[in-house]
């Protein structure tokens, strides 16, 4: 076989409906789409917003906090989801219909830097895991940039394949995923008396206090994103059914079972690092086995999605090849070292995306014959009035934030930065619309 019917041959097996609405016949199962959703947000980072959750306020609180913040990213993820299942084309097309056809340009490059960051973030947390278990269980003393490289080019592969090997990869690996963080629980709870400093989780007294608000806008930002960009997986469902179910049960079930998992295991170990956690709980190797297929499935949906997005900007290239660039410079920046910065990291994409949401979400709904257009160069290059509401939104997240937070802490309405930030947006949108009379017109008109 020549390089040329090779290379012919790879397209076609990694052709990923990039730029193309998903016909029906290539549709997945409700199961299929979930499995996606849920293997994406089982990961080390989640566990360690449960850490930071823990460290942060009393355990009934925290799950009361998950309840309000996770069922506000149920709601918009299922929305988003809708957009998908209507349109069948990735998140980075629809946004042309919201910005414009240059416009959207803007809000795609930063949903591909912020995944890639998460990206990055992954990597290097499985190469400082993995460096540490090595050393521990067989003595190895391999740097951690080596093995940060060599997670980010393994964790690549299946996203360069596209969605049919994300999704194999999702569906094989989350039963064991289960499996091995619930484990480790029940080896906890049984040794409880036994081990130093073990407490039941609601006995746990917080490290780092910050407030009710802040918490629940952390965990809105950790998966606001979602909401912009389910149309990459939602493309792929067969019903409004199986939308509401594959994706309103990573919020509502998923996410806060890792987090309660985690905040179980800091006060029962009385550690706060999941390397440290495992070893605790006697599973050195199974947590070996957590990291590598953990941070791989979460991984290849970040550089998945980022790389639908680089697609809509950049056309010369294939969605793999781009796939292929985009996973090497993030794990370049991995190996510079990023972790310190997670949590404020997830506060920021509360502020910044929650108002890009509600932007998006109003925009559709409200004119959504816009939205019909197969045919973009019929669009206008820019929709200044979305910036507008997303500009104003973002500025009332920042502006109800507190200090600690990295906000300016002037005000507040819901006591929830994120949500503030959304609504706001999606209000001044509504205005800006009808003001403008775009209602009536149901036109493209910036």
């Amino acid at each position: 076989m020549t390089v040329k019917k090779a290379l012919e041959t790879f397209d076609r097996l990694a052709f990923d409906y990039a730029r193309e609405p998903v016909p029906e016949d290539q549709t997945r199962s409700t199961w299929d789409v979930f499995a996606v959703w849920a293997a994406g947000f089982i990961c080390v980072p989640m566990m360690m917003a449960g850490v930071a959750i823990a460290q942060a306020i009393p355990f009934w609180d925290a799950l009361l906090a998950m309840l309000v913040g996770e069922s506000i990213v149920a709601v918009l993820v299922v929305i988003g989801g809708f957009i998908g299942l209507k349109h069948r084309i990735p998140a980075a097309m629809l946004l042309k219909n919201v910005f414009g056809r240059t416009g959207a340009s803007i809000p795609a490059v930063f949903i591909a830097l912020s995944l890639l960051g998460w990206f990055a973030v992954q990597a290097e947390v499985f190469g400082a895991g993995l460096a540490s278990m090595l050393s521990v269980l067989f003595g190895w003393k391999i740097p951690v940039p080596f093995l940060t490289l060599f997670g980010g080019m393994v964790m690549s592969t299946t996203a360069i394949l596209g969605y049919k090997a994300v999704s194999l990869l999702s569906r094989l690996t989350l039963p064991l995923l289960v499996l091995l963080l619930v484990a480790p629980l029940f080896t906890l709870l049984m040794a409880g008396d036994s081990m130093e400093n073990a407490v039941m989780p609601w006995d746990y007294e917080p490290q780092a206090p910050l407030s009710f608000g802040t918490v629940v806008s952390m965990l809105v930002g950790a998966m606001i994103l979602g909401a912009m960009v389910a149309p990459d997986f939602n493309r792929y469902s067969r019903s409004r059914g199986s939308v509401i179910l594959s994706n309103s049960g990573v919020p509502l079930v998923v996410t806060p079972f890792v987090m309660i998992l985690a905040m179980f295991m800091v006060a029962l170990s009385g550690k706060t690092e999941f390397v440290d956690i495992m070893y605790a709980a006697g599973w050195g190797l199974p947590a070996l086995a957590i990291l590598m297929f953990a941070t791989w499935t979460t991984n290849d949906t970040n550089l998945y999605i980022a790389s639908l997005s680089l697609s809509s900007l950049v056309t010369k290239f294939r969605k793999w090849q781009i796939a292929a660039i985009a996973g090497f410079a993030a794990t370049l920046i991995a190996m510079a070292g990023i972790v310190q910065y997670f949590v404020p990291w997830m506060l920021m994409l509360g502020i910044t995306f929650a108002p890009a949401a509600g932007v998006y979400m109003v925009d559709y709904y409200l004119g959504r014959r816009v939205y019909e257009t197969r045919n973009f160069d019929t669009l206008p290059r820019w929709r200044v009035r979305p910036f507008i509401s997303w500009g104003a939104g973002t500025l009332t997240g920042f502006l109800t934030t507190p200090a600690a937070g990295g906000g300016f802490g002037l005000f507040s309405v819901s006591q929830v930065p994120a949500l503030d930030a959304l609504c706001a947006a999606a209000l001044v949108h509504a205005v800006l619309l009808v003001g403008s009379g775009c209602l009536k017109q149901k036109s493209a008109t910036p």
